[in-house]
């Protein structure tokens, strides 16, 4: 379903990726005006327009990002004749723009720092523990493409706007993902160590239920915190909230069900490894 999405819809790239301009509007007033501004542009014709609240200083202040437009003048101008006639009584204090050429780097960067992340986490895994290790190694970068995989979906469903701070939570995501992993794959070695390995299966299913309590409890602490940030965190932070919800819950799916599942399926392909 996930690779459905993304193969039909797509994402929306913001403009970190595809270039354009970022604009800083700025009120006197203390009310909220985040929705005035996304329907003054619609109204005025001015699709793609993304309109977050700026936080962290005492102004009442918004940033406006719009993908490239030809005339960067006359849209300036539309937009300005937008919030007038929308009786917005808003003032544009600081603007930049981002080149194309700078997006098309940002995006190379952004999947080459994913594709680095499951090779440098193969890695180590691989060398930790020894005895198949390299099975330990495959099994947690392929619970790590699943877990990306199917987040990718879940952006691409909900339409959420892709930018530096999505590739962040992605990056995040596979932190916390493979960390819960490797908890149990550790579990699963020490009781290798003492049963030893002729039901590597039974072994694999009691290291997993003696971390179970532990796997939830800590991924039910941290989903707390990601609930609080994509309910309650400003728009440059909500959706990277949104993202460490699902991310947590696909994590811990997969640390259980996915990976340990390879690493038996790998021992009983590569028995003479064992």
């Amino acid at each position: 379903a996930s690779i459905a999405f993304i193969a039909v819809k797509g994402f929306d790239f913001s403009i970190d990726f595809t270039g354009g301009q970022v604009y800083t509007v700025q009120y006197q007033d203390s009310e909220k005006h985040e929705l005035d501004l996304s329907k003054a542009l619609s109204a005025a014709g001015i699709s793609g327009a993304k309109v977050r609240t700026l936080g962290g200083t005492s102004a009442n202040s918004y940033q406006i990002s719009v993908k490239s437009s030809d005339n960067v003048a006359q849209f300036e101008a539309s937009m300005a004749q937008a919030f007038e006639k929308a009786n917005q009584k808003v003032e544009i204090v600081a603007k930049d723009s981002v080149g194309p050429t700078i997006g098309k780097e940002l995006r190379f960067n952004a999947i080459l720092s994913v594709i680095l992340a499951w090779i440098g986490i193969a890695l180590y895994v691989w060398f930790r523990f020894g005895k198949l290790g390299l099975g330990f190694g495959v099994s947690a970068v392929l619970g790590l493409i699943h877990d990306t995989i199917i987040t990718l979906g879940f952006i691409s469903a909900f339409g959420l706007s892709f930018d530096g701070a999505l590739i962040a939570s992605l990056l995040t995501m596979i932190g916390y993902s493979v960390n819960d992993t490797i908890v149990n794959f550790d579990r699963i070695r020490e009781n290798t160590n003492l049963f030893g390995s002729a039901n590597f299966g039974q072994t694999i299913n009691t290291a997993l239920n003696q971390c179970f309590s532990r796997t939830i409890i800590t991924s039910a602490t941290t989903l707390f915190v990601c609930i609080i940030l994509s309910v309650m965190g400003g728009s440059s932070i909500r959706d990277f909230g949104l993202v460490q919800c699902f991310g947590i819950l696909i994590g811990t799916y997969s640390s259980v069900c996915v990976c340990s599942p390879i690493v038996l399926w790998w021992s009983k392909k590569f028995k003479k490894g064992v």
